[in-house]
């Protein structure tokens, strides 16, 4: 496959991916501020969008500019429909135009023309109304939904397909860590309530678990559970068997191996630590996530699209 249409639909999966996990993120947040408010909304703000690698220049003086308690505007604002900032969710779906045009030639006519009409509604205007926002983010998840599933049904399962489901995988791992790390700035129940029905997994726990027993296993759910599709460790292992399907089964020393060795080396670590390690050291562990993420990137990066333009993907570490 050419260098050019293997990058770009690469970085369609993670874009849709990140569009959909910024999504997610703003619903559990804007339901915690209703939900958990003994985090001041300045600072509840300030976590997130620091933990989405948006610049303090960036977001200081928005925050600075509104009421301590309804500065979750400017959240929305900067996460949802600013076009310029790589975190938001309208950047995202251009992005993904972008790439989209680029690979044409391969991708299904549906396809395309979900993407083209997700381009085309995307709102030139912040709405201020509550209800407005929420039915956006709704609107958000359900084109990535539509995007993927129509992807599924019409798309040949050859190296272009693994490398969309590549770029997905990785992207769905690390937003998943991000919620998860966004998840411990709140204390109690109540916020890993929201986190798991911010990845649908609520019904889906409820169900493994017979029930609410502990933080630690709404945790281990949504880390460890490689049965859950919206887990950290499933998008892992669905990542590496793509990129063992677009590599082939030689391991060695250089590239692709060194991406194969960090995918590997991070799933058995999640996968045998126990609650009470993987509770300890949370924010440490989903740190680590995001930073092999990177990593695996620019391993990918150097051995398959060397003939273009290198991406950098927007601040995948947190501080």
């Amino acid at each position: 496959m050419l260098s050019r249409i293997a990058e770009s639909l690469f970085w369609i999966g993670r874009h849709v991916e990140r569009a959909e996990g910024t999504a997610r993120l703003l619903q559990v947040q804007l339901r915690l501020f209703v939900e958990e408010p003994a985090v001041p909304t300045h600072t509840a703000c300030s976590n997130l969008l620091a933990l989405l690698g948006v610049p303090a220049a960036t977001y200081g003086p928005l925050l600075a500019d509104r009421d301590p308690h309804t500065g979750h505007e400017a959240l929305v604002e900067l996460l949802a429909y600013d076009r310029h900032q790589p975190s938001s969710i309208a950047y995202s779906w251009e992005q993904t135009r972008d790439n989209a045009r680029r690979a044409r030639e391969v991708i299904p006519s549906g396809v395309w023309e979900v993407v083209n009409t997700t381009w085309q509604a995307l709102p030139r205007v912040t709405p201020r109304a509550i209800r407005s926002q929420h039915s956006y983010l709704d609107w958000a998840r359900e084109r990535s939904a539509l995007f993927y599933g129509l992807a599924r049904g019409s798309m040949v399962r050859d190296e272009g397909w693994q490398f969309l489901q590549l770029g997905r995988s990785l992207e769905q791992a690390d937003m998943t860590a991000r919620l998860v790390t966004a998840t411990t700035f709140a204390q109690g129940a109540i916020p890993w309530a929201a986190a798991l029905r911010g990845c649908d997994a609520h019904d889906a726990f409820l169900r493994t678990y017979r029930g609410w027993h502990a933080t630690s296993q709404a945790i281990e759910f949504l880390v460890q559970d490689a049965a859950f599709p919206r887990s950290v460790m499933h998008g892992l292992t669905r990542a590496t068997e793509a990129l063992e399907a677009v590599s082939g089964p030689s391991y060695g020393v250089g590239l692709p191996g060194e991406a194969r060795y960090e995918l590997g080396r991070l799933t058995q670590q999640l996968a045998y630590l126990t609650a009470d390690e993987l509770v300890d050291d949370l924010a440490g562990r989903m740190a680590e996530v995001q930073r092999t993420c990177q990593r695996v990137t620019t391993a990918i990066s150097r051995r398959f699209f060397a003939a273009a333009t290198e991406q950098a993907w927007t601040t995948e570490e947190t501080h």
